[in-house]
């Protein structure tokens, strides 16, 4: 849901762009 949407915005805003990418390319 939006919650989940929200909730990584939140995580990838505070975490580095490396380590969102790595989170995403997982």
């Amino acid at each position: 849901p939006l919650v989940s949407l929200a909730l990584v915005g939140a995580l990838v805003s505070i975490t580095p762009q490396q380590s969102h990418a790595a989170f995403f390319t997982t």
